[in-house]
């Protein structure tokens, strides 16, 4: 069922997470993606002067 009144194909949701029985080595191994991958959504949505194709 939709949340509102129509779908909007333009939203989606990515949670970057790392399994590990250890959770201070998954928190370790995984910190350096999580934060480019946060720099990149910021890039893209708030901070950035993107041009694509140049």
């Amino acid at each position: 069922m939709p949340a509102g009144f129509a779908v909007n194909p333009r939203v989606a949701v990515v949670v970057p997470m790392l399994c590990h029985p250890d959770e201070a080595t998954a928190v370790e191994r995984a910190a350096d993606g999580v934060q480019f991958f946060t720099y990149g959504l910021g890039h893209y949505i708030a901070f950035g002067d993107h041009a694509p194709a140049r």
